[in-house]
């Protein structure tokens, strides 16, 4: 068998079977939390977070890879703390977006 072949077929048949049983994570997400539901949000926890589960545990059964499970899990999980962030930063922009079609409406409104 090739190095890695077992790596990618693990990887992968997991990410096929989550999406294929269609989890539900940002509806789950936003019961847990008592917020409204965001999609995108949603898919992004999915993706990043079922891709931590297939690698490490591709990464355990495939001998090839057996001895990098700790480090691959661990540099997956590193850059999903990246995703509270973005949130910040996305939801920042989107509320300016907000306040300046507020300001803009508003404008037209005494103009006419």
């Amino acid at each position: 068998m090739l190095d890695g072949f077992a790596f990618g077929a693990i990887d992968n048949g997991i990410v096929l079977i989550g999406m294929y049983l269609g989890m539900d994570i940002e509806g789950w997400l936003s019961k847990k939390l008592g917020k409204k539901a965001n999609p995108l949000l949603g898919a992004v926890i999915g993706a990043t977070g079922f891709n931590t589960f297939s690698d490490g545990l591709a990464a355990a059964t495939d001998p090839a890879t057996r001895g990098l499970t700790a480090g691959i899990m661990l540099g997956c999980a590193v850059i999903m703390l990246a995703i509270p962030v973005i949130e910040v930063i996305k939801n920042g922009k989107n509320k300016n977006k907000e306040n300046d079609n507020e300001k803009d409406t508003q404008e037209e409104g005494e103009e006419g």
